[in-house]
């Protein structure tokens, strides 16, 4: 009722704080990024002034308020972009000197489009190429004008300033009446660099260096190329590599469908050791597949041999064996590994193996028939 109908007129507010405090953004959601901010503020110095009406004319001065102190603020906010607004929505907390909540929304409307935002940028950077080329850093300019026309295809000048250049260092380059050596190499060397023969710009740089010093945009352009030539000759014996891997694959397929399951162990055993010898990124994988058909072969090969039958004679002097105790998984892989020698023409080997499984397994039929079936061979 006091102040009913009476004009408060205020007067400045003057203020001194210091605020410090930290912000933390979660950047995992494409659109929406919400925060949390969280700070300490101290006002050093605040009073605001007021006067209210006492009469028709007259005012009365109102005591000044101090909010001197420090005051802990919390904000809980998320910011999002939506067509052309920018929206940050945010709440607030405050405790200590000031008490109470505040919330805030803003709404920035973004007037420039997506070229004229490009266009900003490419004038930005055609002034750093401006710069590289009064440096006389040409191969850094031609970079980042090259970049202009990607960001901004239409701007001009860029693609004017690219062509000035490139046309001045062929000029240079193919000018046998220059005299400054450091001039024409290092124009022969950018001619090279940007028609991908760089072991040409290379050894041009190479010259440059011994006749008049390092660079930094030299030395930077070397590590380029060093790094573009390795990665070159590393594909190239890549593809070299993987090229005679699937060839020997392909022709022990072939030989397994065919059912030539020995050549097949063959071919297979010299791609397994070929894939170790040349580690590349598809050794795994060709080596895996090389297994794969070792064992397949081996398995059919064993079945060829177990319809071999037996003497009558072979199955008594079995049949009236003492049953005795024998490894038969270790009889089993020693049998399957003279399998693997003999296919690979060392049947010495194979015999020795052969007869180890016996030894582990007296009564391994199949280690038998085909140690029977190689002692005939050999003496034929």
């Amino acid at each position: 009722e006091l102040i009913k109908n009476r004009t408060i007129e205020f007067d400045n507010v003057m203020s001194n704080k210091l605020r410090i405090g930290v912000k933390g953004t979660y950047t995992g959601i494409e659109i929406l990024k919400p925060y949390l901010r969280l700070c300490c503020e101290h006002e050093f110095d605040g009073k605001v002034t007021a006067a209210i009406q006492d009469g028709a004319d007259k005012f009365s001065g109102i005591s000044s308020s101090n909010a001197k102190g420090p005051t802990l603020i919390a904000e809980l906010g998320a910011s999002a972009k939506v067509w052309k607004l920018d929206v940050d929505l945010s709440e607030q907390g405050y405790m200590g000197k000031r008490n109470g909540f505040a919330g805030a929304l803003k709404i920035i409307y973004i007037f420039l489009q997506k070229k004229q935002i490009y266009l900003e940028e490419a004038k930005e950077k055609f002034k750093e190429a401006k710069c590289l080329y009064d440096n006389k850093e040409y191969l850094r300019a031609t970079d980042v004008l090259s970049c202009i026309t990607l960001l901004c295809p239409k701007y001009e000048p860029s693609k004017h300033f690219y062509k000035e250049i490139a046309k001045m260092m062929s000029k240079t380059a193919n000018n046998r009446d220059e005299v400054d050596f450091g001039k024409i190499t290092y124009a022969r060397a950018y001619v090279a660099y940007y028609n991908a023969d760089y072991k040409k710009a290379l050894n041009e740089w190479e010259k440059y260096i011994n006749f008049i010093g390092e660079t930094e945009e030299i030395n930077e352009y070397r590590k380029k190329t060093d790094m573009t030539l390795k990665f070159e000759g590393l594909e190239k014996k890549e593809a070299e590599l993987n090229t005679q891997s699937e060839k020997m694959l392909k022709t022990g397929i072939q030989r397994y469908n065919s059912g030539q399951w020995m050549e097949c162990v063959k071919i297979m055993e010299k791609l397994k050791q070929f894939t170790i010898k040349n580690n590349f990124s598809k050794t795994l994988e060709y080596y895996g597949k090389a297994k794969k058909y070792i064992s397949k072969s081996v398995a059919e090969l064993s079945k060829t041999m177990s319809k071999n039958k037996i003497t009558e004679q072979e199955k008594a002097e079995y049949d009236g064996q003492e049953k005795i105790e024998y490894d038969e998984i270790a009889a089993d892989k020693k049998y399957t590994d003279g399998l693997v020698l003999y296919t690979q023409s060392k049947y010495y080997e194979a015999e020795r193996s052969w007869e180890f499984a016996l030894r582990l397994n007296p009564n391994h039929k199949k280690a038998k028939v085909a140690l029977k079936k190689l002692k005939e061979n050999m003496s034929n």
